[in-house]
């Protein structure tokens, strides 16, 4: 075999390994980009259901302080974080998604990206949530001596009773849907967990694989050359 066609040879193979290496990194981009998106994905998600069950607390919390102290801090308290859920205010400047933005939770919640396991469970503390604000306007408004009239409007005046305020907010039954609310997001965390451990294996393996095809394809790269070389001299 002559020289040039031994060249020519060498080359055309050359030519394919390349090519092969090219494949591999261009995989190896995109498997750290799709590790990235996991990962940017796991924060968000830990961070927007984290931000829910405080405001959940938070609301249970301010509830029953105004109800045993009649303080008016406590009922703007409460207000403003169901005015926060229901995004008729912007959410703060330092939230770790969508900050700034007049938006509800549960917005934010399905712009997150859960699977529909993950947002069944929130979705249901979220109705439960939702179901008890009347029940604890109730309470708080007796605690302000505001009673229902036929209507049920709260329009008959009367002494504070925070006695049966505080009863009503320490109930079995408020304490019952409050618990299955917390219970609720628990299992969405473990069901969180369960996605994030796959979706992060799935691609750090893919990574990994990427990476170790490159780097074969180079050894093959280095021995090629050394071959041709020793052929030529």
């Amino acid at each position: 075999m002559t020289l040039k066609k031994t060249l020519q040879i060498y080359l055309a193979i050359l030519v394919i390994i390349c090519a092969v290496m090219a494949y591999f990194y261009h995989l190896s981009t995109t498997s750290r980009d799709d590790l990235e998106v996991a990962q940017d994905r796991v924060q968000a998600s830990l961070a927007v259901v984290a931000e829910y069950r405080a405001a959940m607390l938070m609301l249970v919390d301010s509830a029953r302080s105004f109800a045993s102290t009649g303080k008016k801090e406590f009922r703007d308290q409460y207000n403003n974080i169901v005015n926060y859920l229901h995004g008729t205010v912007p959410r703060s400047p330092e939230r770790f998604f969508m900050p700034g933005v007049a938006v509800s939770i549960m917005d934010v919640v399905n712009k997150v990206g859960y699977s529909d396991k993950e947002l069944a469970y929130i979705k249901e503390a979220d109705r439960i949530s939702e179901s008890l604000i009347p029940y604890e306007e109730e309470a708080m408004n007796a605690a302000e001596g505001l009673f229902p009239d036929a209507r049920g409007q709260f329009t008959v005046r009367g002494m504070p009773d925070r006695e049966k305020a505080t009863a009503m907010l320490y109930s079995d039954e408020y304490l019952a849907k409050t618990n299955e609310i917390i219970n609720q997001l628990n299992m969405m965390n473990r069901a969180m967990q369960e996605m994030m451990e796959a979706d992060l294996s799935k691609a750090e393996n893919g990574f990994d694989k990427a990476m170790l095809g490159f780097e074969l394809i180079a050894l093959i790269v280095i021995v090629f050359c050394a071959i041709f070389l020793f052929r030529v001299i």
